[in-house]
């Protein structure tokens, strides 16, 4: 029988939190007594992105352009630790025929981002422990265990995403021959940026219709928005984003006015991995809201960043519910001025902790650009980088 080595974690669920010690054995079974240069164990964490591109050059050989396939990689490596298990026992250990058990502990660092594997193959986030006996002239005998890392984002420790976010946008619907600047007014609010899987998103809607014009529907949703960056053989990157949760209420009649709550539910069921550190790997969520109005004119929309972690804030009431605004908080608009499909207003409300709303009054449609990113300053801000 040839020689054997095994690695066996003492955590039965193969989880473990960020600052949390791995411990286990390391198993080796000789046939006959081995001269090895020793026993070693190895704790790895590293993020990894790779892809292939078709990229088109002209070949001076054959004068004519031509394509290949381009591999792109990157990577970033959060711990690299090897230990040896037999001790400094110089250039070589001899050890005799039969099972030899080493035990291991090694605590891990104290901020790590989650485990994660992409679904398409472009990135993955990986935590090993690697077994290896040391021997001279020969291969080494390998064996390795991948283990999971859970890294909690506990909101409460985001203090800018406590605070309400009321958000105000508004336009005025007009043709190429009228003579009026009534304007529709799209109002939200949000009791708070920051919520966990399993809550429900409580949105206060307003909808004030002073134009000849009936609006169609109201949309909101919360999408994940996922970048990928390699930085070799140059820097590049991948995004895509994913649906979370969806709500629909109906339209609003020319010169009427609505007020309700909209509701969406963050699946519970859903990962969302808390990717603080990770230099390769860039998640963010947004609430987009859309007001439909019929062609020509174009949608009316407004969005704003939202956290998703763990742990719950504490203290906060996520009810929610925006009465129709006094005459004093309605956005003003110049009656002297020229009427503009464009015109958009923020009120002083209209501002988040993070410094910034995000409105599209003149949005063509409800189709989410994936190239529309957040920055990755406002990225890093949401993650509290």
């Amino acid at each position: 029988m040839p020689s054997e080595l095994r690695i066996y974690l003492e955590n039965p669920n193969n989880y473990y939190y960020p600052g949390q010690s791995v411990s286990g054995k390391v198993e080796c079974t000789f046939t006959s007594e081995k001269k090895v240069q020793g026993v070693f164990v190895k704790f790895k964490g590293v993020c990894t992105t790779s892809w292939t591109e078709t990229e088109t050059y002209y070949d001076d050989f054959f004068k004519e352009d031509r394509t290949r396939e381009v591999p792109y990689s990157g990577e970033q490596t959060y711990f690299s630790r090897e230990f040896n298990l037999t001790g400094p026992g110089g250039d070589s250990v001899t050890l005799p025929p039969g099972k030899h058990v080493y035990p291991f502990s090694y605590e891990l660092p104290h901020h790590l981002p989650t485990s994660y594997e992409d679904p398409n193959g472009w990135a993955n986030i990986r935590y090993t422990v690697k077994a290896r006996i040391g021997r001279s002239w020969k291969f080494d005998i390998e064996s390795v265990a991948v283990f999971n890392v859970m890294s909690p984002l506990d909101l409460n420790t985001e203090p800018r995403i406590r605070e309400p976010v009321e958000i105000s946008v508004d336009k005025v619907l007009c043709s190429c021959w009228c003579n009026n600047n009534d304007a529709l007014t799209f109002t939200y609010t949000l009791p708070t940026t920051g919520y966990i899987p399993g809550q429900t998103v409580n949105v206060g809607v307003y909808v004030q219709n002073l134009t000849n014009v009936s609006v169609e529907r109201v949309k909101f949703k919360i999408t994940q928005f996922i970048e990928y960056v390699v930085n070799t053989p140059s820097t590049k990157t991948r995004t895509y984003d994913e649906l979370i949760a969806e709500s629909f209420d109906g339209g609003i009649g020319a010169h009427g006015e609505k007020s309700w709550t909209a509701t969406l539910l963050i699946p519970a069921d859903k990962s969302f991995p808390n990717m603080a550190g990770c230099e390769l790997i860039r998640m963010s969520y947004r609430l987009k809201g859309v007001v439909y109005i019929p062609y020509p004119h174009t949608n009316l929309s407004a969005y704003v960043p939202l956290v998703i972690g763990h742990v719950p804030l504490a203290g906060v009431n996520f009810n929610t519910s925006l009465e129709p605004p006094t005459e004093e908080r309605l956005p003003y608009i110049d009656a002297t001025a020229p009427p503009s499909e464009n015109t958009s207003l923020v009120t002083p409300f209209g501002r988040n902790n993070y410094g910034a709303i995000y409105i599209n009054p003149a949005a063509p449609d409800d189709e989410e650009d994936s190239t529309a990113l957040p920055k990755y300053a406002e990225v890093a801000l949401l993650n509290g980088a």
